[in-house]
């Protein structure tokens, strides 16, 4: 099973409306995909959080009151609104609520991962020179010394050979307001980014048609501006490591450890 067959059966799966032979085979799917994984593990969460707020959710009381009271000066001409403001009045004014807090609590799963756009910027703004290197190595040990103490977590290398690209060098960024790491790298005349950063409470990418977001292994890649930018996200510690570059996309692949 595939990513893409997985999220079409996802709320199937966890309404439990799909056979034990199916289950069995999402479950594997599950174990094995760490992208996947922590998605259920989102949705799963989000409906506890859903139906345990949504169940205690009231009408205010001055809303219900407001609108007996309304209702109540007529209801000497019109008895049956005397029966809606006391029975159908309260009952349709929580239904409001639920429906506001519903469509506040749901995620908006087609809205375009905002990492993926800012890792780009973030690689213009070096090539235009806005983001100036703070040192400048070829050695990974040396860059990793660099960051150390500097970030609120550990900063390990790029997933890229390095035995195949050079290290120019690197500095501090930010990434969703977060401290990050970036490493400048060349090949062949192209120039690489690569961001190390925390994302363990931001949402992960979907794949779509509409957010141009592809899955590639176990890896996700968007291209946009002329820039293939690909994502790998750390389920163990919530750290990701993301590449930038003009680069043809094949070749890039071709690059990743």
């Amino acid at each position: 099973m595939d990513c893409k067959k997985f999220q079409e059966y996802l709320y199937s799966f966890l309404d439990g409306e799909i056979d034990e032979n199916f289950k069995l085979e999402m479950e594997q799917h599950i174990s094995s995909c760490p992208m996947c994984s922590l998605e259920i593990e989102k949705e799963r969460k989000f409906g506890h959080v859903l139906k345990t707020h949504l169940i205690k959710e009231k009408a205010p009381f001055a809303l219900r009151e407001a609108v007996v009271e309304q209702l109540e000066k007529n209801k000497r001409k019109f008895s049956w609104k005397y029966v809606f403001a006391r029975q159908i009045a309260p009952s349709f004014a929580l239904l409001v609520i639920v429906v506001a807090v519903f469509f506040n609590l749901r995620p908006h799963g087609d809205n375009i991962f905002p990492v993926f756009s800012e890792a780009v910027e973030n690689h213009l703004e070096y090539l235009r020179g806005i983001y100036p290197l703070e040192f400048q190595t070829s050695d990974i040990k040396e860059a990793l010394a660099w960051f150390r103490g500097k970030t609120d977590f550990a900063v390990t290398p790029p997933h890229i050979n390095l035995s195949k690209v050079h290290l120019v060098g690197g500095r501090l960024v930010h990434l969703k307001d977060k401290k990050s790491a970036y490493f400048l790298l060349e090949k062949d005349g192209y120039k690489i980014s690569a961001f190390y950063t925390d994302l363990h409470d931001v949402p992960l990418p979907k794949s779509s048609a509409k957010s141009g977001i592809k899955p590639l292994g176990m890896r996700l890649v968007k291209t946009g501006k002329g820039y293939h930018t690909i994502y790998c996200f750390h389920p163990e510690d919530g750290t990701a490591c993301i590449l930038v570059s003009d680069m043809p996309l094949e070749e890039l692949e071709k690059l990743i450890v």
